[in-house]
């Protein structure tokens, strides 16, 4: 007859077991997203480098390469967005490379803002690029994502948000800061103005209705 201790033993035994294998399982997880997010921005960043050599290009035949310069922007800003989602679900991981890939997202999100922006100046777009600085912890900075992205899901491909944490250690970021001379957050810029401080839904549809024509008002 098998002796209570062993069965304890072999309980224990299997227990370790188990709880080094969720251990294990939770590490390769992480680890898998971890590289599949490291994947898809080095893709994204190949492919925005490519597209500013053909912005350069196309810029050269002027209005007649804006369809193809509207149609590749929209789909840089829309991978951006995914990258976005992805890196928001492991924030609270506190793995030190989740910084490493928020500064590589963040140099992207600025040149692909950039590209953007120059693309509605030369095409004439009726579009309207925002460049959102947040910085955590701050509770206006979550509400004012919110509001962002309710806008955005109503006004799909009309109102276009670049997301920056502020606090990202890079010196674009911080040229930014002091060229807008943005002093806390949240803070917006949009077409050169810069708007601080919690904005409501209503100030934001004010300012679309005042810049873009193809919304109802």
């Amino acid at each position: 007859m098998v002796s209570l201790r062993k069965v304890y033993l072999v309980a224990g035994i299997l227990s370790f077991i188990l709880y080094l294998a969720g251990i294990f399982t939770g590490y390769f997880l992480q680890s898998s997203i971890f590289s599949e997010v490291e994947k898809n921005i080095d893709e994204l960043k190949e492919d925005l480098e490519n597209a500013q050599l053909e912005y350069m290009f196309l810029t050269l035949k002027a209005k007649g390469s804006c369809q193809i310069l509207s149609s590749l922007t929209n789909e840089l800003t829309s991978r951006l967005y995914s990258i976005l989602d992805e890196l928001i679900k492991l924030e609270n991981r506190g793995d030190p490379k989740l910084q490493e890939l928020k500064r590589e997202y963040t140099l992207l999100a600025i040149r692909t803002w950039i590209l953007k922006s120059n693309t509605k100046e030369v095409c004439e777009e009726d579009v309207l690029p925002i460049l959102y600085f947040y910085s955590i912890p701050c509770e206006d900075c979550l509400e004012q994502g919110k509001i962002l992205d309710e806008l955005k899901s109503k006004y799909k491909g009309k109102l276009l948000t670049f997301t920056v944490d502020a606090g990202v250690d890079l010196p674009i970021v911080q040229t930014l800061l002091k060229s807008y001379n943005i002093t806390e957050t949240p803070a917006l810029v949009i077409e050169d103005e810069v708007y601080q401080g919690l904005i409501s839904k209503e100030e934001i549809k004010s300012l679309m209705c005042e810049r873009l024509e193809g919304i109802a008002c």
